[in-house]
This record gives structure tokens, sequence and C-alpha cells, in this order.
């Protein structure tokens, strides 16, 4: 805790923000996350970073007990459907920025 409290008190940094960061830079995350970044950069953060991966994995979740109810042929075209989608996201996101 010490080593960290004299971290802090010899460095100096500006509380405002520099003349440069005029404009807000997007961050770029790992791949993986593409689909999240490219829905982040369109969408609210409520919706694209919460509702959306939540609903897909709650779909990918529920994919043994489509399987049973419906029919494996049916629940293979949502998974395929749902990863479909996913895949295209990060694609966009990996190459339109």
């Amino acid at each position: 805790m010490g080593l960290l409290f004299a971290l802090t008190a010899g460095l100096k940094v500006p509380l405002d923000s520099s003349p440069k960061a005029a404009g807000v830079s997007i961050s770029k995350a790992p791949w993986v996350f593409g689909a999240i970044q490219w829905l982040l950069q369109r969408y609210p953060a409520w919706l694209s970073g919460w509702v959306l991966p939540l609903l897909s994995m709650a779909m990918l979740l529920t994919l043994p007990w489509w399987g049973q109810k419906v029919g494996k042929r049916r629940a293979w075209i949502i998974f395929l459907i749902l990863s479909s989608v996913w895949v295209g996201l990060t694609f966009l996101y990996m190459f339109m920025g």
C-alpha cells in the first residue's frame, strides 16, 4: 500500500484531458469480442453490452431443451443461425471497423 502511495505521489498526472484528446477514440478489442464491439459502436451500451449477449447466451443454453421439444434438426438450424450471426458480426468488426 505504501509503495502504491509513493508511486502515485511521485507521478505528475494532469487532471484534465489533453488537447490532443478532443475527439473520443474507439478502443479496439481482441477479435474474440468483435461482435460485441461492433454492437457497442452502433447501439446503446445497455442493449449491445447486456441484453443482446445475454439473449444469445440464453438461446445457446436452451438448445438441449429445444432438441428434445422440437427436434434435433430445428435445434441445429437455430444453432447454425446464431453462430452465423455471431461470426458475421465478428467479421464486420474486423474488416469494416
